[in-house]
């Protein structure tokens, strides 16, 4: 296509497309006005997406735009496409956090480290473009995005959907394809279709083209440009005039490579050469496309006809002039032939990886050198973050290795590196391949393992225990701590499962005996006292609840605290459960576990339920969402489910709609026990809070039935006996009180006693009833659990007043109230303001607080700011942007009316806002 022809459909795409370009340009303003903007322009090839994004672009800003075009080639190679796009940013990244600035310089190849995390990649990303922001607009164009490579296209989005409050605008260019459809999902979109019918005439108006042949053309086509510019060129004098056939179908979308293929061989044979060059380099560099050519035999003035053909654009680099011409040169090319090009490629890059590729690539058979050398290359990928890039060198290592035993441990690294990259389906099918060729013993459990990993992600807990039970077996004989530790997971996935797989794996770990003290780590004491639990009974799992939960105080490893925090949490150790969620949120920030650090602040949401601490546990639950947002890739999941801890606060409906959700998601997925049995119980406190005592009857009798170790089927002990009670079901009550007092007596803390006693004083006599309310306050308040002591006055209160003994009730009541109101627990503060009535009392209800008015991420931004931490710390702690902190505190200021960190910190203090259980903020980075 000569150069008239570009300009006629660079033209051409605009026409009729008014409402797209304001689409983009939009989202340009909405940057320049500092409240970010993202859009992602899909369409199928040729339609004039690269042309209506730069157009857009133009038109707008003056400021500069960092273009990138993805490249099919490219889309294996760890980050290409992000340092691609920030490297004219890159002067900026000293400037970033300590953590960001060295996972970014790994992930990059600037300097070495540990493996970063991908959160790491997207937050230092968000950053460095931020920083740019703050001097002037910054626009990011990302074409052709469904050929990114993973990694990067994990990173911009993630910052698409943190820069509402930057001067930042992403627009992406991305054509329909498999892949592309699990990235960018949940980003406003703008779906780019053909011409006009009258414009795409208007596009051949000035040929001689018969008025039925251009209609033909323009419906074939769909008003494609590029496609039906291109059949101009294609079509004969006689099929443009109508005196010949056209051909059918026409050549368009995928069949449009064929054309460009039937193009390429009408070139000189040097030119052809440097096309497939061209082609098969994929790093940009001009200089190695020319030497690679030359000693192929063309020389640089084959470019001239491929220049004038309109295949490529020539300037600093060597650039095909649209993708799918790359991608019909390659794929078009005899193998020989990419082969000879590849070997070329090989003797002259200097870059270790992009030889050794190109060698691979060349290879015609087995050869131990260069898949030695592709697995030494995978290991400095692997330790740049770059899985994808990883999985493809030890993929190609396999097809060149001709020992069994060393393909099979190739195979079983290449299967682990692409369950990294979130594969589950190519993993699996790599770990099929590779079971004949693993020895019987550690490889072969290890296949099983992550076999077992894929089970469990793909929500099938049923097929993951067996998976684990033959694992450790395998293992045994072989290596008894990883046994030991492959138990210990199964007993992890036993807990989503029920009593009955618990049961099993404790019978497997009972069977194989306890560790020596000296040597036992911590999860083993948790094994052995979750095991007793199940075998034993409370009083000989209690003592060991207890030591093993201090071990894991006492240890670095991230493994057991989601175990070890489930023994604190049914012994109603409040503190204990505390100490072990604010160390394992401490750990996991440390190592930069974001999965777990996600589970381990929603934990600690919970050990701030248990102090009535509410504006915490809205705090510590989002930022737990945050996190599981940003750092998986799953759609249309239910969520952390934080608004099940919402009980005794509401709002009513997200407690039912979040359970409701999880339940049915928990039933598909397998996870009946925990999947249900955690949103039953929270439809058991909410119907107990409001008084609704049937409805909790139902939801907590079927969290009893399940009886299996842990917090839940303990925390709903009282509910059930309260409901039950209330209900008039005297059976029910008395078969949960005998479980209650079981387990509190062993446990012994001033919670489980507590509870115990005022779950005794609804269900005694009058002439005891009295003695044990007391008791029940007493030990209550002397416990951390607020909430479960206000509760006690309450049934306190009610008791007294249906014994007409009102001055008394109000007395009780009212402090039931007062405590109630200042926790924010509003379902149990009406509860108490009935009552209150009841006695002929008249209470106002609170004016809500303004503080009350501040959304959780406001909240959490003003405890900071209030606390003096800067703003770039509060951005790095909750992954945002400094400008987004600035854009909230301005909310916040107006909303509380000060003007001042000093007067804010006055505000919040003001409403008690600033009340800490002891543990902190979710401090992350």
């Amino acid at each position: 296509m000569g150069e008239s022809m570009v300009g006629m459909m660079s033209g051409a795409v605009f026409l009729g497309r008014d409402a797209e370009l304001d689409a983009v340009r939009s989202v340009i303003a909405r940057a320049e006005s500092g409240e970010g903007g993202v859009l992602a322009v899909h369409g199928e090839a040729g339609v004039g997406k690269t042309s209506l994004l730069c157009q857009a672009v133009t038109s707008v800003t003056s400021g500069p735009a960092a273009r990138i075009s993805a490249i099919e080639s490219e889309s294996d190679l760890q980050f290409a496409g992000l340092q691609m796009l920030l490297t004219p940013f890159l002067d900026d990244l000293p400037e970033l956090p300590e953590p960001q600035r060295r996972a970014l310089s790994t992930a990059f190849g600037l300097e070495n480290g540990p493996r970063p995390q991908r959160f790491l990649i997207g937050l230092a990303t968000l950053s460095l473009l931020a920083q740019a922001a703050a001097r002037q607009t910054v626009v990011c164009v990302v074409d052709d995005a469904q050929w990114l490579d993973r990694e990067s296209a994990d990173a911009l989005a993630f910052v698409a959907r943190r820069i509402a409050s930057d001067r930042i605008a992403l627009l992406i260019g991305i054509r329909a394809s498999d892949r592309s459809e699990s990235l960018f999902t949940g980003i406003p979109t703008l779906q780019l279709r053909g011409l006009p019918a009258s414009i795409a005439r208007d596009l051949l108006g000035d040929r001689r083209i018969d008025a039925a042949v251009a209609d033909r053309l323009v419906s074939g086509t769909g008003g494609n440009p590029l496609a039906l510019l291109e059949l101009t060129r294609e079509l004969s004098a006689d099929q443009l005039s109508g005196a010949a056939a056209l051909p059918d179908p026409l050549p368009v979308g995928r069949r449009l490579e064929d054309v460009y293929r039937e193009r390429v061989r009408a070139v000189p044979p040097a030119t052809q050469t440097l096309l497939l060059v061209a082609a098969a380099e994929t790093s940009g560099d001009a200089d190695l496309v020319w030497r690679a050519a030359e000693r192929l035999g063309s020389p640089r003035a084959a470019a001239v006809p491929a220049e004038d053909r309109g295949f490529l654009v020539l300037g600093q680099g060597v650039e095909f002039r649209h993708p799918l011409m790359r991608s019909a040169v390659y794929h078009g090319a005899r193998a020989a032939e990419r082969r000879r090009v590849h070997e070329a490629l090989a003797a002259v890059d200097d870059v270790p990886e992009r030889r050794v590729w190109h060698r691979a690539l060349a290879a015609v058979r087995p050869d131990e050198e260069i898949a030695a050398e592709l697995e030494r290359s995978a290991g400095r990928a692997g330790a740049r973050g770059g899985y994808a890039a990883t999985a493809r060198l030890l993929g190609r290592a396999v097809e060149l290795t001709a020992d069994e035993s060393r393909r099979g441990a190739r195979l079983l690294a290449a299967a682990r590196a692409t369950l990294e990259t979130g594969n589950l389906s190519g993993a699996e099918a790599m770990l099929e391949q590779v079971t004949p060729l693993l020895p019987a013993g550690p490889q072969r459990a290890g296949r099983l393992r992550m076999l077992a990993t894929i089970r469990f992600a793909q929500g099938q807990v049923r097929q993951t225990l067996p998976l684990l039970l033959e694992a450790s077996h395998m293992l045994l004989p072989h290596d008894e701590r990883q046994a030991r530790d492959t138990l210990f997971e199964a007993l992890e996935v036993a807990t989503w499962s029920g009593k009955d797989a618990m049961l099993r794996v404790a019978r497997t770990l009972r069977a194989l005996g306890s560790v020596a003290p000296d040597t036992a780590s911590p999860t083993d004491l948790l094994a052995e006292a979750l095991t007793a639990r199940l075998l034993d009974g409370y009083d000989s799992a209690y003592p060991l609840y207890r030591l093993s939960t201090q071990r894991l105080l006492d240890n670095d490893d991230l493994r057991g605290f989601n175990l070890g925090v489930i023994a604190a949490s049914e012994m109603w150790d409040l503190d204990q459960q505390l100490a072990l969620t604010s160390r394992w949120v401490e750990l996991a920030q440390a190592r930069g576990a974001y999965s777990a650090l996600s589970l381990a602040l929603l934990l600690r949401a919970l050990s701030e339920l248990w102090r009535g601490n509410y504006p915490a546990v809205r705090e510590f639950g989002q930022a737990a969402t945050d996190l599981s947002d940003l750092t998986t890739r799953q759609q249309g999941r239910t969520g952390s489910g934080i608004e099940l801890l919402y009980a005794m606060t509401g709002p009513e409906e997200a407690v039912r709609d979040a359970a409701q959700a999880h339940i049915r998601e928990a039933t598909a997925l397998g996870r009946e026990h925990y999947g249900t049995l955690v949103p039953e119980l929270a439809l058991c406190q909410l119907e107990v809070a409001l008084g609704n005592y049937p409805a909790a009857l139902t939801h907590g009798l079927r969290v009893f039935a399940a009886d299996a170790p842990g917090p839940t089927c303990a925390n709903v002990l009282p509910e059930l006996i309260e409901a039950a009670q209330r209900s008039g079901d005297t059976t029910t009550a008395q078969t949960a009180l005998g479980r209650l007092r079981t387990a509190a007596t062993a446990s012994g803390t001033p919670t489980a006693l507590g509870l115990l006693a005022r779950s005794r004083a609804l269900l005694a006599a009058d002439d005891e009833a009295e003695a044990l309310y007391v008791e029940a306050i007493g030990l209550l308040e002397a416990s951390p659990a607020r909430p479960q002591a206000a509760r006690a006055h309450l049934v306190h209160g009610e008791w007294l007043r249906r014994r007409r003994r009102r001055r008394e009730a109000r007395e009780s009541l009212r402090t039931a109230h007062a405590m109630f109101e200042a926790m924010g627990a509003e379902f149990y503060a009406r509860r108490a303001r009935v009552e209150l009535a009841a006695t002929g009392e008249r209470m106002r209800r609170r004016p809500v607080d303004t503080v009350e008015q501040l959304t959780p991420q406001e909240a959490r931004i003003a405890r900071l700011a209030s606390s003096g931490v800067p703003n770039r710390e509060i951005a790095a702690q909750l992954f945002i942007s400094p400008s987004t902190v600035e854009y909230h505190l301005r909310k916040t200021f107006r909303k509380l009316g000060v003007t001042s960190r000093g007067q804010l910190r006055d505000a919040l203090e003001a409403t008690g806002d600033l009340k800490d259980s002891g543990g902190g903020e979710p401090a992350l980075r």
